[in-house]
């Protein structure tokens, strides 16, 4: 659970931020691709902490994320063994879903296929992404900008409330326990 989303949505602002300027950026070398990857996911997680804990506003847990969901190629085998997203997903014929924040969040933390995209004469354009269930049905696509608006929308939102916390001490650490809020509904 988290004690203080504050100092998460702090870390959410700045992702956006980054990931605001990469939009821009036209050399990329393997460090940027493993910074953006890691800076992508672990907003996700946050992201995903921070609703299960009911530290967001009812419109952050009510928001919802527009994706391209690229349907399977019915041929490509049972396994996605290649980098090659071509070879496996018709990414010809995309669908607009929205689909909500927690799913979004989901697919990406436990992605199995998770890519970068970065276009040929811009910068950072999105990413592709599927959860160890779904790659066999489908490959999602969200675009650098609505990541960016994700990541504000959930980095500027109003604390919803305060959560009991314990301080203990043992005879080797210091621990905060926390208790579950009530169910408002």
């Amino acid at each position: 659970m988290i004690k203080d989303p504050s100092y998460w949505r702090r870390e959410l602002i700045k992702t956006a931020e980054q990931l605001e300027r990469r939009q821009h950026q036209m050399r990329w070398n393997e460090i940027s691709f493993s910074r953006t990857e890691q800076s992508v996911m672990i907003a996700f997680y946050g992201i995903r902490k921070m609703l299960e804990a009911r530290k967001a506003s009812p419109r952050v847990c009510a928001a919802s994320v527009r994706c391209l969901e690229y349907p399977r190629r019915p041929n490509s085998g049972a396994e996605v063994i290649s980098p090659i997203l071509q070879a496996y997903f018709d990414l010809n014929h995309p669908r607009k879903r929205d689909r909500d924040l927690l799913f979004v969040c989901h697919q990406v933390v436990h992605s199995y296929i998770f890519s970068i995209a970065v276009g040929y004469s811009s910068g950072f354009e999105g990413i592709y992404f599927a959860s160890d269930r779904l790659r066999s049905k489908c490959l999602f696509f969200v675009g650098a900008r609505t990541l960016i608006k994700v990541f504000r929308m959930v980095g500027i939102d109003s604390d919803t409330g305060f959560s009991p916390w314990v301080e203990e001490r043992l005879p080797y650490h210091w621990v905060q326990t926390a208790f579950p809020q009530p169910n408002p509904a």
